[in-house]
């Protein structure tokens, strides 16, 4: 199997990165407090934008999230990390989503249970569980102090 193809199954233990191009939620993520911000989508989203940092070389994952920020006008400073089996918890799922447009074989997404998508307040108690459970991870050579 390919790494990051659509039939991979993802492994519990599987670090699963949502990048941070926020400055302001990468210093509070630098100093342990991981908002639920990171993990909040736009209401009616029900996916959230993930990649596999378990299997994607560190110089690989840098590069497609640094892409990502150019095209939104903004820098890439990490990501708020999140262990599989804690995204597969509380209704929510991940499947492997590889992007080929975008050269990204490691996308994947947290899918959040249908309640969720049309409900605010939901969607933000998934991420608040999320944040909760997640750790910052710096992009290598950083400069977020």
């Amino acid at each position: 199997m390919n790494p990051g193809s659509d039939s991979e199954p993802i492994g519990a233990a599987e670090d699963l990165g949502r990048g941070i191009y926020s400055r302001g939620l990468a210093r509070q993520a630098g100093r342990s407090h991981i908002r639920l911000n990171a993990f909040l989508e736009r209401p009616g989203v029900r996916t959230l934008s993930v990649d596999r940092l378990s299997i994607a070389p560190v110089g690989d994952a840098v590069a497609l999230a640094a892409e990502v920020g150019r095209e939104r006008g903004r820098s890439f400073h990490g990501w708020a990390v999140v262990k599989a089996r804690a995204a597969n918890r509380n209704g929510r799922s991940v499947v492997a989503s590889p992007q080929p447009e975008r050269n990204n074989p490691y996308h994947a997404d947290i899918v959040l249970p249908a309640d969720a998508v049309e409900d605010r307040l939901r969607q933000k108690e998934h991420a608040q569980q999320l944040a909760d459970q997640a750790v910052w991870r710096a992009r290598p050579n950083g400069d977020v102090a």
